[in-house]
């Protein structure tokens, strides 16, 4: 009998297949644990569901506020959230937050915040490794003014 690394459990190497089938198992279901949790994950909510504006253009820049407001005269138009797991880095998670709020034509981000909580746990022969989950989110908007950017 041996002790699974990631089901932390007496697996006998019969019921796996033997040692080289328990491996192989297990880095697949790792390869696959780690390609999920290494993307970003995004989702958007609109206010108006009839109200559209135009996309903007990927690459364009979407001004972001945590606790100040943008001086130009806005309407809001949705909710936007970002989220990544260990293996995401604070750059993609912010480049999906961004994505989404071009796609909804929106010209900056108010009221972001970011948290970070733990969502699982595995134990390990070195001790017990939590998962976290970062989150980023806010309120897109779209300025009335074309000329105004800030």
């Amino acid at each position: 009998m041996r002790t699974s690394i990631l089901f932390g459990r007496d697996v006998h190497p019969s019921i796996t297949g033997g040692h080289h089938m328990h491996t192989i198992k297990n880095l697949g279901l790792l390869t696959v644990v780690v390609i999920l949790t290494a993307c970003a994950q995004a989702s958007a909510i609109r206010f108006d569901t009839v109200q559209r504006f135009p996309v903007r253009a990927p690459g364009s820049q979407v001004a972001m506020y945590a606790d100040e407001k943008p001086t130009c005269a806005y309407v809001e138009i949705g909710s936007v959230r970002s989220e990544g797991g260990d293996f995401v880095s604070p750059k993609a998670i912010r480049t999906a937050l961004v994505s989404h709020a071009q796609q909804m034509g929106g010209d900056a981000v108010v009221g972001v915040g970011q948290g970070t909580r733990v969502v699982g746990a595995t134990y390990s022969v070195a001790g017990p490794v939590n998962t976290t989950l970062t989150t980023l989110q806010g309120t897109v908007v779209h300025f009335t003014d074309p000329s105004c950017t800030k």
